[in-house]
């Protein structure tokens, strides 16, 4: 579901498709060769692994990013080859193997005489107990409940997918505005809420991070804005690496607004990246979630 996800914003074929071929480059009057960007999301509701593999571009550039087709790309866990990605007519890389939680997993790409590789952990699944409350007549709020292990540092974001019309057609979309009154949320994406009911209001996504957390049981109370149903309603446990992607991608997105009101003093945020000889993400993703069809009336 992730893929739907993490390319429903980021808008993720479920988060790579946005950020998949999204790297450009700062603008100089230097000529400067491309960086290689590799990007792989590794999914445990998955039975095969996509890898896109393309070439940087500086900002000015109006042609598309050059895919790379020749290279050799390898996945190892737990330090032993399990296999290598085939070239497929989409533009990107596949491996029909799925990803197994709490495995250590390494992708190494070669192509002609340049290697770009990343290390990543697949987390473990949180198992979270789905719940409609406080159903109302224009929306359904909701609680998500989960345990925590206190072992392992854990990151998790919670949200909902529905259904927005555009046109004539209805399609599926995150909400845009999460209201909460969940006190251990990151407030990078926080704003105080204008609905009378909650105290919060997030962009797209609550982030949790274990340290930050109370207890070992869990319980996040909130209301999705700006979709219709169907809702499903998820919780992402993602590794460090790919935490890390989607916050500063977020805060690279809030940025980019920010820079139409004042952009004398706007700076772009670096996205972050865990590829060694290059660019992009290798991360991982445990996902669960819950699908609510339709709204229930009080009485």
């Amino acid at each position: 579901m992730l893929m739907k996800v993490i390319l429903i914003f980021f808008y993720l074929s479920l988060l790579v498709s946005v950020f998949s071929c999204t790297e450009n480059v700062e603008l100089n009057f230097r000529k400067e060769n491309p960086t290689v960007v590799l990007n792989c999301i590794l999914n445990t509701g998955q039975d095969t692994i996509t890898a896109w593999l393309t070439r940087s571009k500086p900002v000015s550039a109006d042609n598309g990013f050059e895919s790379i087709e020749d290279a050799e790309i390898t996945l190892f866990e737990e330090g032993e080859a399990v296999g290598v990605f085939s070239w497929s007519d989409s533009s990107a890389y596949i491996l029909p193997i799925k990803p197994k939680p709490g495995k250590k997993y390494k992708i190494e790409a070669v192509s002609e005489n340049t290697t770009v590789w990343a290390k990543t952990i697949m987390p473990r699944s949180a198992n979270a107990i789905f719940e409609r409350v406080y159903p109302v007549e224009y929306g359904s709020h909701y609680k998500v409940s989960f345990n925590d292990d206190p072992d392992k540092d854990n990151y998790y974001w919670i949200s909902a997918t529905g259904y927005e019309r555009i046109g004539d057609d209805m399609r599926k979309n995150i909400a845009y505005t999460l209201h909460s009154n969940y006190l251990y949320a990151d407030d990078f994406n926080q704003r105080i809420s204008q609905n009378g009911g909650y105290r919060f209001e997030y962009d797209y996504y609550l982030r949790l991070e274990d340290n930050g957390l109370q207890g070992d049981g869990i319980d996040v109370v909130f209301w999705p804005e700006g979709i219709n149903f169907p809702h499903e309603v998820f919780l992402l446990s993602v590794d460090y690496h790919l935490d890390k992607y989607m916050k500063s991608s977020l805060m690279l997105e809030e940025m980019d607004l920010y820079a139409e009101e004042l952009p004398m003093i706007y700076s772009p945020f670096p996205v972050y990246s865990n590829i060694h000889g290059g660019t992009g993400i290798f991360g991982a993703v445990n996902s669960c979630s819950k699908v609510f069809l339709k709204k229930v009336r009080n009485g």
